[in-house]
């Protein structure tokens, strides 16, 4: 999940290799659309209006030990420091 805190819209892409579990597939699952999304040259992309959230769902993850707090809060505190 990708949220956005601040009053303004924002847009930032986050590397598919930064994604705890390194997804390999070629698409993720836009919850709240209800559609499936082309991952582009091994990046995501978000563009979100202010307070606005996106929930993502990808498949195909490398490793079945995903989910690493420590990884979490890196990707958390880069797009927190994107412009």
């Amino acid at each position: 999940m990708v949220v956005n805190v601040g009053g303004n819209a924002s847009s930032f892409s986050l590397a598919v290799s930064d994604i705890p579990g390194a997804p390999t597939g070629v698409t993720m699952r836009d919850v709240w659309e209800h559609k499936d999304i082309a991952i582009a040259a091994g990046a995501v992309h978000f563009d979100l209006a202010p307070h606005d959230s996106a929930l993502m769902v990808f498949s195909k993850v490398t490793s079945a030990n995903w989910w690493n707090a420590s990884a979490v809060r890196e990707i958390e505190t880069a797009a927190l420091l994107q412009p």
